[in-house]
C-alpha cells in the first residue's frame, strides 16, 4: 500500500509540474516573452524537473529498472 501511495502523489506531483510547463508555454507565446532572456531558461529548468519527477516514478517499478540509467553507485549508474 506505501507503494501505491508513493506513485500516486509521484505522479501528482508529475501532472503539477507539466501543468505549469504547459501553462508557462502558452502564456509566453501569447505575451511574446520568448524575446526575454530569461524566459526560455525558465521554461527548461521546468522541463528539467517534470524529467526528474517522471524518472522517480519509474523508480517504484523494478521492471523499468533497466531502461533508467540511474543508480545508487557509480558502477550501477554506468551499468
Amino acid at each position: 500500500m506505501i507503494l501505491l501511495s508513493d506513485v500516486v502523489l509521484e505522479s501528482m506531483r508529475a501532472v503539477v509540474v507539466a501543468a505549469i510547463v504547459l501553462y508557462l508555454l502558452s502564456v509566453g507565446l501569447r505575451q511574446n516573452l520568448r524575446s526575454h532572456a530569461g524566459w526560455p531558461l525558465i521554461v527548461i529548468g521546468f522541463g528539467f524537473v517534470f524529467l526528474g519527477t517522471v524518472v522517480d516514478i519509474t523508480d517504484n517499478y523494478e521492471g523499468l529498472n533497466r531502461f533508467v540509467i540511474i543508480g545508487d553507485t557509480e558502477f550501477e549508474a554506468f551499468f
